[in-house]
This record gives structure tokens, sequence and C-alpha cells, in this order.
């Protein structure tokens, strides 16, 4: 190949994600503490039993674990092919001046990404810079050095053919067939057939442009879901492939905005012709699903607050919520509501939470 093109496209997602990494790079001192305290009372615990006792997840605990057992804190066992970590005798101290270290080293290399994007002069001869070349020269074939970068804007027809792409994609909600190590003791861990949820659908991804601003904007400014998005979601049902087309509605109750998915539902209900029965209760508060970090803690964080009130309908049912996050919220209404009798479940949320927005 005689010629190749490299093309940096950049936006003000690019720093949330790298400052996403850059706060979770290591593990905070709460949270090691928390592992070596659930450790202490016990002779030694694999790490989905750690998971059930701390707030944690899983990625953070397997670097909290190993920083740990580098430091002597901890040690390691194996037990039916299972590895179990114990508390050693060690006192143990977080070694701050290496964590602030490491992490400020990250936020200078951020800095100079950004500095990169809005460098005039010769990009090459800037990466040279950065990287110690001994002999940095500008290379005359850049963007800059030839004084030809991409248009600034792009046409009012093509913004409107990307929306309206993304306002016509539908993001599936796959049923989770496993539930966490102990949450219900008394039976297998695997969801039985006939309890698990269908594959459900999402209108969008929160936050995105298309339906997702609408969404955003409907649940923190407004509290109020726009007839625009009552809409989408009539046309997104109406064009789903179901065995069994949903007979009923429910939605996932809320104590911290009461009203929001209810009233969206009775009106979803209305424009699709299916009557809506709130038979979901909350029976207690709880912390955010969002703050939940890991399967664990999420799927108790809800099994503890709903429940069922009224009569089940055994035909399929549409679950409505406004927000999909970690998917037990789902997961265990839909056991609830097959438990009691009712038929297929399928799930629909307005959108689904990312890494970043969760």
């Amino acid at each position: 190949m005689e010629r190749a093109y490299g093309i940096l496209l950049s936006g003000v997602e690019d720093d949330e994600i790298q400052d996403y990494f850059i706060q979770s790079a290591f593990p905070s001192v709460e949270t090691m503490n928390q592992i070596l305290i659930a450790l202490e009372k016990t002779e030694g615990l694999p790490p989905n039993e750690i998971l059930a006792r701390v707030n944690v997840s899983r990625s953070m605990l397997d670097k909290a674990l190993k920083l740990l057992e580098v430091d002597g804190a901890i040690g390691t066992a194996y037990e039916k092919r299972k590895t179990i970590y114990f508390r050693t005798p060690n006192l143990w101290q977080a070694d701050m001046e290496r964590i602030e270290h490491v992490t400020n080293q990250r936020h200078t290399e951020q800095a100079q990404m950004q500095e990169y994007m809005a460098h005039t002069g010769c990009l090459m001869e800037f990466l040279q810079y950065a990287l110690d070349d001994s002999n940095p020269q500008p290379c005359g074939r850049c963007a800059n050095c030839r004084g030809k970068g991409l248009p600034a804007t792009v046409s009012h027809e093509l913004v409107i053919e990307a929306e309206a792409y993304l306002k016509g994609a539908s993001i599936s909600i796959v049923p989770r067939h496993m539930l966490p190590s102990g949450i219900f003791p008394d039976h297998k861990r695997k969801i039985p057939p006939e309890l698990l949820n269908e594959m459900g659908r999402s209108l969008c991804y929160y936050g995105d442009a298309g339906w997702g601003t609408l969404v955003r904007a409907g649940k923190y400014e407004q509290n109020h879901f726009s007839d625009e998005l009552v809409e989408a979601a009539a046309h997104l049902i109406a064009d789903w492939k179901y065995e069994l087309f949903p007979v009923w509605m429910t939605a996932i109750p809320s104590r911290r905005h009461p009203e929001l998915v209810r009233r969206f539902c009775e009106r979803l209900s209305t424009r699709i012709g299916i009557p809506f029965k709130p038979v979901l209760i909350r029976v207690s508060d709880a912390p955010q699903q969002k703050t939940m970090q890991n399967s664990s803690m999420q799927a108790n964080n809800v099994i503890n607050t709903l429940s069922l009130s009224g009569d089940i309908s055994p035909t399929p049912v549409l679950l409505v919520d406004d927000i999909l996050d970690s998917g037990w919220t789902l997961t265990i209404a839909g056991w609830l509501l097959r438990s009691h009798g009712s038929g297929p479940v399928y799930p629909f949320t307005l959108a689904q939470a990312t890494a970043r927005n969760s």
C-alpha cells in the first residue's frame, strides 16, 4: 500500500471515559479495608462469597485481591478447584504515595492528549516530542502541515439521517439465566426455564443522541416522559416479534419517582390497547441500583424490596421500566410474576445505561 490515512475523532465522551478509567484504576482504601474485615471473620472465602459481603465490582475485587496479596495482607489456598483467600496476621496500610504518583501520571497523559487535539503545528513532531525522540522534525504530511483538515460541520440532511438511524434501532435485553451465589439458598443458581424472562427490548442507550436525550430530560429534568417517547415505544412494541403478544402490562415501581413510570405506562396502555395493572409494589426503600457494584448486591437490593399485590393474570405480560442498569430488577420481577402464575414476561425499558453513565 502506497498511502494510508489515520483519522482521530474526539469528543467530550473521550474525556469522560478516560476519567472513569483513571478513577477506577485503584480500589479505594475503604474497599480494601472492607475486604480485609470480611476475610477476618472467616477461615477464607472464594471471590463470589466476598462479593456477597462487599459492595465492589468483580474487576475491582480482582485488583484489590492482587494488591493485598502482593502486600502480604492476604494469602491463597485451593479447595475443590476454587481459590480461597484468607487474612494473614500482617498489618496492612495503603501505599498512598504510589497511588497518587500513578494517578497524577495518567492525568498528565490525559492533558497531553488534549494538547495534541488542539495543537496547530506538526502532529507527528508533537508525538516525537512526547516519545522523547532525539530529533523531532515536521513531517510535511499531516493535516496541519498540509493545511487540510476535515470539515468542521456536516449537512443538516446528514444529521437528520443519523438521528433517524439512531431512533430506528432497538437494543436487546438478554435474560439472565443464572442467579448470584447465595441469593436463594434453597434453589440452584440456574433459573428454571419456566421462571425465565423472554428476550426483551430497549428503545435506546441512556443519554445518547436520538431518544436517549429525551429519556434523560424526562427522568431528571421534567419528571415526565414526552408523548414522543410514548409513540416511539408503541411503534417498537408493535414491530416486536413475539411468540405470544402481551395481553397486559405492569411496571417496576419506584419510591423516588412514584408516578414517572406509572404515568408513562398508563399512556402507553391507552396507545397500544392493553390494560395496565400495577401489581408490583415496593415494600421498603433501597439504595439506587446503579450504586450496587456486583450481581450479588444488585440482586439482594431487589429481592428485599419488591413484592406483588393483586391478581396475576396467567397470560403474557409486558414488564416496563425506564432505565435498565444491572438487569437484576427485571430478572427478579419476572421471577416473581412467573412464580405467581403469570404468562411469559417480556421486559421493555426506555433506555439502557452504559458503563460511563450508570
